[in-house]
């Protein structure tokens, strides 16, 4: 259901209606629609999608490890069960494993919530391509808005919205030769 939201969110950038003077800029005499900043907003509302997603995943994460952790509490502690058939030992890793898992799924919504509010504001490029990156790893949804993103991310415009423009680096002058 997520994903069917973010792509029809997706597919409205290209039918996208502007007011008269939105996001438009006169060059060399034709008019041409920059629409880095509404494809921002856009993939900031796939970002929030994909973060209520982790956080729901995380949610049943976390109801399945205490389900399998008081399981195996009650089969250790249960008459049936002979000294040392299933050591105390496992309890502790397996759900030391689970509540890892849980700890890495609901950080990565939270990092996935926090690209979302800063690519609206413009704000943590840097963040933004790293969770991009990793966000590619999340096949196919994943993939697919890492990738819009990191082709967002590099257009000037959003350089100059984030206010990295590329420094003019010029190199080294030679030394003065003699």
């Amino acid at each position: 259901m997520g994903a069917a939201a973010c792509e029809r969110a997706v597919n409205s950038v290209i039918v996208v209606t502007f007011e008269k003077g939105f996001g438009r800029r006169r060059n060399g005499g034709t008019t041409q629609v920059d629409t880095t900043a509404h494809d921002l907003k856009i993939l900031s509302i796939c970002y929030y999608v994909q973060a209520g997603v982790l956080a729901f995943y995380s949610l049943i994460m976390l109801g399945y490890s205490v389900f399998v952790v008081t399981l195996l509490k009650m089969i250790q502690q249960s008459p049936q069960v002979r000294e040392g058939e299933l050591p105390s030992w496992v309890t502790s890793f397996l759900s030391l494993i689970l509540l890892g898992m849980f700890v890495v799924c609901l950080g990565f919504g939270i990092c996935q919530f926090l690209t979302g509010r800063w690519l609206t504001r413009h704000q943590c490029r840097l963040f933004c391509q790293i969770v991009a990156g990793l966000g590619c790893l999340a096949i196919p949804y994943g993939t697919v808005l890492g990738i819009f993103t990191f082709v967002v991310l590099n257009r000037p415009e959003a350089r100059r919205l984030f206010g990295g423009a590329q420094p003019q680096w010029a190199p080294p002058a030679p030394p003065p030769s003699q």
